[in-house]
Formats: structure tokens, sequence, C-alpha cells
């Protein structure tokens, strides 16, 4: 399903219709009257879409924790590179000064952004 990696975009009814019957869609504004399908789908009815919507902005709801510390990791400076350096100077060499300032940075965050 489409939705599993759907954490920084907001679903809208292009999304949920995708989930629903895939293939080639093109949409022309945020309406579900507003989608063509280029696959001969069988559109879906405007009630399941609404129910696949709701349930992916329920999801989507639910990680905006996630969101929020992305953001915080940012401002921080906390870089992807740096966590994997700091965890093979600590792991392999044996240097954990790294490694336990960006832990203490990113459990600040965690502490201050809980999940929901």
């Amino acid at each position: 399903m489409f939705d599993k990696n759907f954490d920084s975009t907001k679903p809208t009814y292009f999304h949920a219709v995708r989930n629903l019957v895939g293939g080639d869609l093109v949409t022309y504004g945020p309406e579900f009257e507003e989608i063509e399908y280029r696959d001969n789908q069988t559109p879906p009815t405007k009630e399941e879409a609404d129910a696949e919507l709701e349930r992916m902005m329920q999801a989507w709801g639910n990680k905006e924790y996630s969101r929020e510390r992305e953001k915080r990791y940012k401002e921080d400076k906390i870089k992807i590179n740096d966590l994997i350096i700091a965890l093979w100077e600590k792991v392999v060499e044996g240097r954990d000064d790294s490694a336990n300032e960006l832990q203490e940075k990113r459990l600040k965050i965690k502490n201050e952004l809980p999940k929901a």
C-alpha cells in the first residue's frame, strides 16, 4: 500500500484512490471528481474513497510526533551521516564520545516529543 512510507505529505483523495485501484492516475485538483483513470480501472465509489482517505488521515495523524522530531533533528543539526560515523566509532573503534553526545540530543528530543 502507498501509505507505508507516508510521513510528510498529508493524504488526499488522489492518494486514497491510488491505494484502492492502483495503476496510472492523474488529478486536476483536490476533489474526488477531479481524478482521471488512465488504465481502465474501475473507479471506487465516493464512499469507498472517503473511507480510505479517513483511514489514511488517521495513520498520518498518528505520525505527527515523527514529523516534529524530524524537524527538531534538522534544527539541532543531527544528520544521518553523523549517526553512522558515531556508531562506527563506538562499535568498531571503541570511541563513544560522538555517539554519547548524539544520543543525549536524541533522547532530549524524544522526551520532548513522545509518541502519541
